[in-house]
């Protein structure tokens, strides 16, 4: 799977738990971008381990480990 932009800055913004019970339509207001954009860029950096599959918050050692 090939990682967008996009999907980097989901996971970041997820590293903030204040985002922990978040809709993607407010996600994507925040970051001026489209919901739809927003919901795949989540699942993509879902499925490449980015964001836990359970629950809607980023994995800090994999996020660290991509931007190192």
């Amino acid at each position: 799977m090939i990682l967008k932009p996009q999907d980097i800055i989901i996971s970041l913004k997820l590293l903030d738990e204040k985002h922990a019970k978040f809709t993607f339509a407010q996600l994507a207001a925040e970051l001026d971008m489209s919901a739809s954009e927003t919901n795949q860029a989540f699942h993509r950096a879902r499925e490449v381990g980015l964001v836990s599959p359970l629950e809607k918050t980023a994995n800090r050692s994999a996020v660290a480990e991509l931007l190192i």
